[in-house]
């Protein structure tokens, strides 16, 4: 495509690189944010899971990284290619699941910090996990929940 269609090619090039900016602004936004979390009233398990969401959150950028370097180079072969994409993909289903139990945590927290105690804390949280769940674009096409004909979509 390079020499059949060099415009084409360089448009491919340029959305590519858009893609690896957006997706590395994403990554270092989300650690800015965990960073700046207080963890002093976070019990030993909310604690791991929000250090355990940061490392897997470098890690997954990293691997990117030397996913596109080898694959750019060409030095990569098609078993280590597979390789890394598996673990990439090992690593967004972690990172999925740790997104979700540390966003529980945090909405908890905060319900804590207006005041809600007790029972109130989980039902607060829960109400908002439930909004967040059924508004979420995540699933779409993936065999998710809803849409048309599923559970809760156009019958």
């Amino acid at each position: 495509m390079k020499t059949e269609n060099p415009e084409e090619y360089a448009a491919h090039t340029n959305r590519m690189a858009r893609w690896r900016d957006s997706r590395r602004q994403r990554a270092a936004s989300k650690l800015e944010f965990l960073a700046s979390v207080d963890t002093s009233t976070m019990s030993g398990p909310e604690k791991a899971t929000h250090e355990k969401l940061q490392s897997l959150i470098e890690e997954r950028e990293e691997l990117q990284s030397k996913f596109e370097e080898g694959f750019a180079s060409g030095e990569m072969s098609d078993e280590d290619r597979r390789a890394a994409w598996e673990q990439m993909r090992e690593a967004d289903r972690q990172i999925a699941d740790l997104n979700k139990a540390e966003r529980e945590n945090l909405i908890k927290k905060t319900a804590e910090a207006v005041g809600f105690t007790g029972e109130e804390v989980g039902e607060i949280a829960g109400t908002i996990m439930k909004v967040i769940e059924v508004t979420e674009n995540n699933s779409w096409g993936r065999g998710g929940r809803g849409g048309r004909g599923g559970r809760g979509g156009r019958r």
